[in-house]
């Protein structure tokens, strides 16, 4: 259903009319939109909120303020504004900057602002701070507290051997949940642990790999608890196990 109207009166599909036509409504709206709250400037009276300078009693005469650390009446122009409401600091700008001495740098001669009392270079003559990286030693510039690293080649490394030494104990941790403390191979004793794999006893390795992700046969087995099925063989009995139709070839001797 398309809109109708009946004089300046808009109907919507909805069969419902509104209070206002089209050209009053812009103008009764923002008449019956309640005002925003001013903030409050602290140089301003106020309902005895204890911190503006009426109730403080630090009166001053127009386009004056006083200074809240040295107690001076000064002009409004020695005092700086507020970036959030707009309203003048409580305190004048000298002493805000009562505590950036100036001072002579002793790399360049050149006079710079000190803001801390230690600070003898300025900041083109001040010695750039470095750190050692946490895998090669060399030294780096810092510029930031997470980094640790002096470049991706050292970070990239350091995660390819955490990454390696997760998978080896998710690895360790499965041949030893089947076959003890120290795992061997169930058919021909071989105990060295790279030479060590993991058997399905009732076949369907390939698959089951493929379901998992490949690479993440350990963690699947160590989410479902270590099920049961699965035995350890060595990589020779395991494959020739797979050549000779199911039967490992040590035992046909």
């Amino acid at each position: 259903m398309g809109g109708a109207s009946a004089g300046k009166y808009n109907i919507k599909s909805c069969g419902k009319a509104h209070a206002w036509c089209t050209e009053c409504r812009p103008e009764m709206a923002a008449a019956l939109r309640k005002p925003k709250r001013p903030r409050k400037e602290h140089d301003k009276p106020c309902r005895n909120c204890g911190s503006c300078d009426a109730c403080l009693g630090l009166t001053a005469p127009e386009g004056m303020k006083v200074c809240r650390d040295c107690q001076e009446t000064k002009p409004l122009s020695a005092f700086s504004r507020r970036n959030d409401t707009g309203g003048y600091r409580n305190q004048c700008m000298q002493c805000r900057n009562k505590g950036m001495a100036a001072g002579r740098c002793e790399g360049c001669g050149k006079s710079f602002v000190r803001h801390s009392p230690g600070r003898t270079h300025c900041a083109a003559c001040r010695p750039v701070v470095t750190k050692p990286c946490a895998r090669c030693g060399k030294e780096f510039v810092g510029s930031m507290d997470q980094r640790r690293y002096c470049s991706p080649e050292c970070r990239d490394a350091t995660l390819d051997e955490q990454r390696r030494e997760a998978r080896r104990r998710v690895r360790l941790e499965a041949l030893q949940a089947y076959g003890g403390e120290t795992p061997t191979c169930v058919c021909c004793d071989e105990g060295t642990l790279g030479f060590l794999a993991l058997d399905h006893i009732n076949g369907g390795g390939h698959a089951h790999r493929q379901e998992t992700g490949g690479g993440g046969f350990y963690s699947w087995l160590k989410r479902h608890n270590y099920p049961a099925g699965f035995r350890i063989l060595c990589h020779n009995c395991n494959f020739g196990r797979q050549l000779n139709g199911g039967t490992c070839p040590h035992q046909e001797r």
